[in-house]
């Protein structure tokens, strides 16, 4: 006898029982997948989102700031922050609504320190974070309007102030490493008068970044100024090229003539302006060999660092004789106060320049806007005391 055969219907309920819980197993791996890929995954960046989310807490600022302030929600939504905090990890708890904005705190580089602890002892031994007491040290700054430090000397200064800034490299809202390791992110402060970034970006490695961009063939600032993303900033000669002691001495008179300059302006007076012995000089030298090592060899590297010191003891002996005439002039009432101030602040850079361009390998500031107009002031002022000591008699 053949078998008996169940039901059309029974076996149809059957085989649509077994596909229906396939289909629901399917969609139940396909939402834990979705759900793990949103949580892994930055929060959006469109200002529609009314919460940051934060690691399991939610901030309920951006409620408001993605209306009122919609770009630095913008920001915030794509910084590595926005996965790992609060608003209040760095604003506080005050500020709850528009009328008392005020009561939101401002964090300071002690606030990044509680996260960010290596960084901060690196920054704290480096002169960025005496950038502050730099500017204070400068006697004009406290008789010339508020308004023209706090737009124009504070604003690159203030990132030594109340335990550094971080986001003076580190631009609020996204806090970019990215953007602090590229050269840009120094413009604003390293040019002009100290003409670092000029220097860098007509030498051979500024050539080439600006030929073929940050593929890491070319040195930037950060390269050796910020070695494996260190924060200490700081090198031998120092900004103003200057260190306490000197073997050779004709070099350490003249030497001792160039100090009057920073001092009399006030810069000489800032902390850490130099190296104070030449053990510590020679240590800081032997890192820059350490980082040039990194593309040349050490012969190289030692070579090219004293072509930069022989600039620098050239730049003294003509900086020096400047000092010289001046400080006679002044002395026999021939020139004021003020006039050898404002004479020692032109020069000044002029110095800068050609050994700022030694060591950024730039020709152009060694001769034409250093050395070049260093002699020049050198014979105005000879032509100049000349004519005073003539009408004296």
């Amino acid at each position: 006898m053949r078998s008996k055969q169940p039901p059309a219907p029974a076996v149809f309920r059957l085989v649509l029982a077994v596909a229906m819980a396939a289909v629901l197993a399917v969609m139940a791996g396909a939402g834990a997948g979705q759900a793990d890929a949103q949580s892994s995954s930055p929060p959006s960046s469109g200002a529609q989102n009314s919460r940051v989310q934060t690691g399991g807490s939610q901030s309920n600022c951006v409620e408001c700031h993605a209306k009122a302030t919609p770009q630095i929600v913008k920001d915030w939504n794509q910084s590595k922050m926005a996965r790992a905090m609060d608003c209040a990890g760095c604003h506080g708890t005050a500020h709850h609504e528009a009328g008392d904005a005020r009561l939101a705190k401002m964090p300071s580089g002690t606030t990044c320190s509680a996260c960010h602890a290596r960084q901060a002892r690196e920054f704290a031994a480096g002169k960025h974070n005496l950038a502050w007491e730099a500017m204070l040290a400068v006697p004009r700054v406290a008789g010339q309007p508020s308004a023209i430090t706090d737009t124009g000397c504070a604003s690159c200064h203030g990132i030594g102030r109340d335990g550094g800034k971080c986001d003076s490299c580190h631009t609020r809202h996204k806090f970019s490493k990215a953007e602090a390791n590229k050269p840009e992110a120094c413009v604003g402060c390293h040019r002009g008068d100290h003409a670092q970034l000029e220097s860098w970006e007509s030498s051979k490695h500024g050539l080439i970044y600006a030929a073929e961009g940050d593929t890491g063939r070319a040195p930037k600032c950060q390269t050796c100024h910020m070695p494996s993303g260190s924060h200490k900033t700081l090198t031998a000669w120092g900004f103003y090229g200057l260190r306490g002691e000197e073997a050779d001495p004709k070099w350490k008179e003249n030497r001792d003539l160039v100090m009057k300059m920073p001092m009399r302006l006030g810069p000489g007076k800032a902390p850490n302006v130099m190296r104070a012995s030449m053990d510590e000089w020679n240590a800081l030298r032997s890192e820059m060999v350490a980082t040039c090592k990194n593309c040349h060899s050490e012969s190289f590297a030692r070579e090219q660092l004293a072509r930069g010191d022989a600039v620098i003891k050239a730049t003294d002996t003509a900086t020096a004789e400047i000092v010289r005439i001046a400080e006679g002039l002044l002395k026999d009432g021939l020139m004021s106060e003020p006039t050898v101030n404002v004479l020692y602040r032109e020069i000044l850079p002029h110095r800068m320049n050609a050994y700022i361009g030694a060591f950024h390998g730039s020709a152009e500031l060694v001769h034409e806007a250093g050395w070049q107009k260093l002699t020049q002031d050198l014979v105005k002022l000879q032509d100049e005391e000349k004519k005073l000591r003539k009408n004296q008699k």
